[in-house]
């Protein structure tokens, strides 16, 4: 297309005025650009945000507009509201060009944003080498620091930017300096892994005296160790407190190394520990609140640290914390054997209790930690010891399988009420539970929670154990506290051996749960078909339905589980037993998940075809609408006109979900084709599923299923008919860029000008998908193509009397679907905008406007050929003015 300048427009003016020809002067095309600088534009002047032209070019690395800008002498040090100045976001964004341009121009290197940030900051924290070596040359300050105390080589350092570092250590930045947590440098290095970062800055490390280490401490006190969850208990209310207790040489390095091996020892950062224990001693020792490195190490696993620590400076491994974690408490808790060993061959004694009460053997019987145990043993426990839960070690050898314990008390439960039974039942040790047996335990003793050996063993799917616990006559209907018997446990998980046994014993078959479930009936849920078989020989009660209506026919016709419907249909149920929360019935749930054969197993039962869930949902719409044909061909004739509670016919359904065939069997049954929903829906129409704008449910029309649309247009239904929010057959063909649709619609000649609530139209959404072929159609069909969508206030106005609709809600649907719609540049330039944004963007727009916003130049093109008028104007906001994305 040609493009045609006025004069006297300036592209970076204060007006919100808004013409088409302004926006491809806007969107950072060099050409333009220096268009506007042959017309001696002012490109000092800024929008309400204080963001000047050469503020945007530096932001998206325009060299050569940044170039051509800098020849008219800008102020080149001019900010944003934020603070942000062209070299800062051209060094945040990694433009060297940029920088290299603005940097010959002398601006001040050291400006700040809002936060605290200088260029030098941002680059080294985004890890742009060259960028960070430029400014250096002119001089950029090292130590300068935002307002959370980061300087630039402590973000360098925790990014692991090791080119950066070295050019900031190379201009002696201090590395003793910590951020307003505490963290260093070398600390942060350590805690990311980044050796190769931690060596130069322990190279780089001066020695203080003590007294300015304290003051350093108390200006950033050592805060946040982030160690794991057991250990954060001991660190509560202590945190401002932390001073060193040893030698009183120990310097801020000497804080700074110890915390960052006390870091690392929760990791594997081996070749850092090195380096950190050859510099460092001694590091075995705790801060006040007990934690220490080796403490630490002991709990994660960390062999290395361990070892390195017992072979340098033997440290004492029962030294603990006020909690009275240790150590060897901490590494046998957690099964670390191999630390266990380390730890031991410095000191024996292992009967250290902690607060709690937890012994270091006891733990490691309680956590089934056989080696660590059997290092333990070796100094002879007493095997009465219990846990703080009340677990003796017989009780724990039959969670674990030790069958070893001489002597032991086989009455005695946990504090739960678990006795060893039950836990050797629990756990399949079944040679513990010969053995229990033997010395003729409570078989029905029960758990706090009602579980007893059978039931626990029958649910765990251990055969021999319930077999032999049977032998012992146990109570087989015994329940837990949420009414699950043996025989229903076993039910539920297929178990059927253990069924055969326990029906052996005559248990109550109809016995349910507490929401009244029973064996039949989760057996018919869970597709187990031998059980089902079994259940019914014993006469189990066909029609016993839970708490929510759920019989045993529902859950398995549902399921989709045909033999054991036929098992079920055998027994003569009622087949139209409904759930009472959903009211589904068998049939409505086969036709809903298109089990066909168990329709057809159903209607032999003649059930009520026409029976509705409580949304007035029948089976034939859920089968039309889930594109179920075998289902819909049946010729049981039921009412096709009948509608669900939101108007939806079984038509409207199959329409809007593309099923062709269905739609022409429906129609052979003469539907009213004009039906509509209460929202105003029907087939030839897209439908508003949630009451949004941004139609979540598309009929015939909108999905482009023309196929349908031919079909229903031989049927003569009103093409001029619209939802509540005024879509047409036609706007909607539009909005979803169908040609062949709106060819179809354009011949029984519907109202081409047509407005949605907004004033879309069919013009309008055909210019914002770029559809040449489809905007030419319907210019040649008289087509009004000065119509514009209503202004903000008329928009805003009628969305305030919008049973549905909000204006939040619409300002996101049209941010939204400019980001779809956009190309990749308009998508990266949206979504760094608002969503009133878009709104303002979209209000008050021709056809005209919004073609050339988005850039369709062939739209445009077609549109000036049938006389648009360019100079349609509208209202923006100012930072429209503003270049965006190429």
């Amino acid at each position: 297309m040609t493009l045609r300048v006025n004069n006297s427009v300036s592209v970076l003016d204060n007006t919100s005025e808004y013409r088409p020809l302004n926006i491809p002067i806007q969107n950072g095309h060099t050409d333009i650009v220096k268009l506007l600088y042959d017309m001696n534009s002012n490109f000092d002047i800024c929008n309400m945000n204080e963001v000047t032209a050469l503020y945007i070019a530096s932001y998206f690395g325009y060299s050569s507009i940044v170039s051509a800008l800098l020849e008219k002498n800008p102020n080149v040090d001019l900010c944003s509201k934020n603070g942000c100045s062209p070299l800062f976001k051209a060094s945040q964004c990694g433009h060297t060009d940029t920088v290299k341009l603005l940097l010959e121009r002398n601006p001040s290197v050291d400006l700040c944003d809002i936060n605290g940030f200088s260029p030098l900051l941002i680059a080294s924290q985004n890890g742009f080498t060259d960028i960070v070596r430029l400014l250096l040359e002119y001089n950029s300050n090292v130590e300068l620091r935002n307002i959370d105390g980061n300087s630039p080589i402590l973000l360098a350092s925790q990014y692991g930017h090791t080119g950066i570092v070295k050019l900031l250590l190379e201009r002696n930045s201090s590395v003793d300096i910590c951020d307003i947590n505490g963290y260093s440098p070398l600390l942060s290095a350590c805690q990311n892994g980044f050796s190769d970062i931690v060596s130069p800055l322990l190279l780089a490390s001066q020695y203080e005296h003590t007294d300015k280490v304290r003051s350093k401490s108390e200006m950033n006190p050592i805060v946040g160790f982030s160690l794991l969850p057991p250990l954060r208990a001991s660190l509560k209310d202590r945190r401002m407190q932390f001073r060193v207790e040893w030698n009183p040489c120990f310097d801020l390095f000497r804080i700074n190394g110890l915390r960052s091996l006390l870091e690392i020892s929760q990791n594997s950062h081996n070749d850092i520990v090195r380096l950190l224990i050859e510099r460092i001693p001694p590091i075995g020792q705790c801060f006040k609140n007990g934690c220490s490195p080796l403490l630490v190490a002991s709990y994660t696993g960390n062999t290395n640290i361990v070892s390195e620590v017992t072979v340098r400076e033997k440290p004492s491994v029962n030294l603990s914390n006020p909690d009275g974690l240790s150590a060897l408490l901490e590494s046998n808790e957690k099964g670390h054997t191999d630390i266990v060993r380390l730890l031991l061959k410095r000191n024996s004694k292992v009967e250290l209790f902690a607060i709690n009460g937890l012994k270091s053997l006891l733990a490691a019987c309680d956590y089934g930690f056989t080696d660590v145990a059997k290092l333990l043993v070796e100094v002879k426990p007493n095997v009465d010891l219990w846990n703080m839960y009340g677990a003796s070690l017989l009780i724990l050898a039959s969670q674990n399988g030790h069958i070893d314990i001489k002597n032991p008390n086989i009455d005695l439960c946990t504090s739960d009420g678990t006795s060893p039974l039950l836990l050797a039942s629990q756990n399949g040790h079944i040679d513990i539970v010969r053995l229990l047996l033997e010395r003729k335990p409570n078989v029905n003793i029960c758990s706090a929670d009602g579980r007893s050996p059978l039931l626990i063993a029958s649910q765990n799917g251990f055969v021999d154990i319930v077999r032999i616990l049977l032998e012992r006559s146990p109570d087989v209907n015994l329940c837990n506290n949420k009414g699950c018997s043996p025989l229903l446990l076993a039910s539920h998980n297929g178990n059927v051996d253990i069924v055969m046994l326990l029906l052996e014993r005559n248990p109550n078959v109809d016995q349910c749960d507490n929401n009244g479930t029973s064996s039949l009936l989760i057996a018919s849920q869970n597709g187990h078909i031998d059980i089902v078989r079994l259940l019914l020989e014993k006469n189990s009660n066909v029609d016993l339905c839970t708490f929510n209506g759920l019989s045993p026919l529902l859950v398995a016709s549902q399921e989709g589980h045909i033999d054991i419907v036929k098992l079920l249909l055998e027994r003569k149920p009622n087949v139209d037993l409904c759930e009472s929360n959903g009211g589904y019935s068998s049939l409505l749930r086969a036709c809903e998940f298109g089990f066909t054969d168990i329709v057809n197993l159903l209607l032999k039962r003649k059930p009520n075809v026409d029976i509705c869930n409580i949304h007035g949902i029948s089976p034939l719409m859920l089968a039309s609408q889930n594109g179920h044909i075998d289902i819909v061909a049946v010729r049981e004739n039921p009412n096709v006109n009948i509608c669900s509670s939101d108007g939806c016919s079984p038509l409207n359904m199959a329409s809007q979900n593309g099923f062709v065939d269905i739609v022409r069997i429906l129609l052979e049954r003469s539907p009213d084709v004009n039906l509509c929903n209460n929202k105003g829906c029907f087939p030839l129409l897209l439908a508003s599923h949630n009451g949004n704008v941004d139609i979540s449910s598309f009929i015939a029309s909108q999905n482009g299923f023309v196929d349908i649309v031919r079909i229903l247009l031989e049927r003569s239904p009103d093409v001029n008919l619209c939802n509540n929010e005024g879509f047409t057959a036609l706007i909607s063909s539009c909005l979803i860029n169908k040609l062949s649709i709106v060819q179809l619609l354009i011949k029984f000649q519907p109202n081409i000008n047509a407005q949605t609530y907004d004033g879309g139209n069919a013009l309008y959404h055909s210019a914002f998908k770029g559809n040449v072929e489809i905007t030419q159609l319907l210019l040649e069909n008289n087509a009004n193509c000065n119509i514009r969508i209503h202004s903000k206030q008329s928009i805003t106005e009628t969305i305030s009397n919008h049973p549905n609709l909000t204006l939040d809600k619409v300002k996101q649907i049209l941010f939204d679907s400019l980001v779809k719609q956009g190309a990749s540049n308009i998508k990266d330039y949206f979504t760094r905008k608002s969503v009133a944004y878009a709104f303002d963007v979209v209000a008050g727009s021709s056809p005209l406007h919004i073609a050339c916003f988005i850039g369709w130049n062939d739209v445009v093109s077609c549109l000036l050929d049938h006389h648009a008028n360019i100079n349609l104007t509208k209202k923006m906001a100012p930072h429209h003015y503003f270049m965006h994305v190429k």
